[in-house]
């Protein structure tokens, strides 16, 4: 995705821009992104389990679970304070 918006029009567009600079482009845009992405990807999993796609895709397919009554039979709102 970061390649991809970085290259293509409806992003950046270098691709266009550096059309005439031969192979040397693809090679440096490429040690750029895998640089980045080596240095970020320790910092993500240290607080995070899961990838950032992963983790998106993960929240939206997770049930929406409705909540548990207390012992009392009713639910609590959230402006209600705990018993």
């Amino acid at each position: 995705m970061l390649a991809a918006m970085l290259c293509y029009g409806w992003g950046f567009g270098l691709a266009e821009r550096f059309a005439g600079t031969g192979p040397w482009f693809a090679v440096a845009l490429w040690t750029g992104v895998s640089a980045v992405l080596l240095g970020a990807a320790p910092l993500w999993l240290r607080r995070f389990d899961r990838g950032p796609l992963e983790l998106l895709m993960h929240r939206l397919h997770q049930p929406v679970r409705p909540q548990r009554a207390g012992r009392s039979g009713r639910v609590k709102l959230p402006s209600e304070p705990g018993r």
